[in-house]
Formats: C-alpha cells, structure tokens, sequence
C-alpha cells in the first residue's frame, strides 16, 4: 500500500520545481538566437571641419564608399563637410531603406550561457549571456558610433518564465533585436 501511495507523492513533488531547470531554460532561450545587431546609416550627414564629429563623418565615407553597396556624394562648403549616401541596386538585402537613411547588419549576438535562475511562485527571472560576434564589412562604423563595445564581449540579458500545467515556459525576454534566420 505505501508504495501504491509514494509514487503520486513523487511525481507531485517532481512537478512542482520552483524554478526551470538549466538545460529546458536554455533550450527555450537559444531559440531566440542569433539575433541581428543594426545600425542605421544615414541618408545625409553634414559636420564642421575640425568638429569631433569629423572624423565620424569621415569613417561613415570611407567604409560605405569601400562596400561597394552605395554611391557617396561629398561636398565642402566653408568649414561645412556634407555628405549624402544612396544605396545602389545590387546591395545586399540586408541593408534595408528607412526614413532619413538604412538600417544594416553590423554583427550578431549568440546566446553563450545561463548564469543564475531565481524562482518566486509561478515565475522565474533568468539572468543569461549574449555574445558579440560575426562583424559585417559595417562593423568598423558600429564601432566609432559604440566604442564600448567589443567582439566577443557577452553582456546579460534576462528572461521571464512561467509556469503552467505543461511545465516551465519562456514569457518574455528583455532582448529587442530580431532573430537571425
């Protein structure tokens, strides 16, 4: 009789974990990965010469007349360096039109590791690592624009779980970049 009675105990508890476990958080995570990182290129730039923003400029002339995938148009008037950049037909589809300039793919971010569940109730908060890596040809600009950031560096990002009668499943996420297919 105790037997017949431990085995309904066991599964009870067995079903109740207060958090997911490693392996079903990261798996229901690294769905969502790679992701894209953009940047958006503008249409048109204008700086002083002289300006801290002139080499900026410079770099975004340099780089995008070097892709091949625009065709850049300088000018100088005064201490005044204008710029206007226009996507060419053959360019990558990646590198997609959007008000006042493009938006590109300049790199990925891939899921690396969990580093901590915490488990309250019905939900749990798990605090994972993302990756920068794979630059575009484009990457040097996302570089002059985030100079903090670097290939290979992982930063935290979080998820939020829930459980159901099914099990653990992922809520919600704080990553806002679209998912590399």
């Amino acid at each position: 009789m105790r037997r017949l009675l431990l085995l309904p105990v066991l599964l009870a508890v067995l079903g109740c974990a207060s958090k997911p476990g490693i392996q079903e958080a990261s798996e229901q995570i690294r769905k969502h990965y790679p992701v894209i990182i953009r940047l958006t290129l503008p249409e048109q730039a204008e700086t002083d010469q002289g300006s801290a923003d002139h080499p900026r400029l410079l770099l975004l002339q340099k780089t995008l007349e070097q892709t091949g995938w625009f065709d850049v148009t300088a000018s100088t008037k005064g201490k005044k360096v204008a710029c206007s950049f226009s996507l060419k037909p053959d360019a990558p589809a990646t590198i997609k039109p959007i008000l006042g300039g493009f938006s590109a793919p300049v790199a990925q971010g891939n899921f690396v590791k969990i580093l901590k569940i915490e488990g309250k109730g019905n939900e749990a908060r798990v605090t994972y690592e993302v990756k920068l890596e794979q630059p575009t040809t484009l990457f040097p600009l996302f570089q002059a624009r985030f100079p903090e950031s670097k290939l290979g560096e992982t930063k935290e990002r979080h998820a939020l779980f829930e459980k159901l009668s099914r099990g653990w499943v992922l809520k919600s996420t704080d990553e806002k970049l679209e998912k590399h297919s």
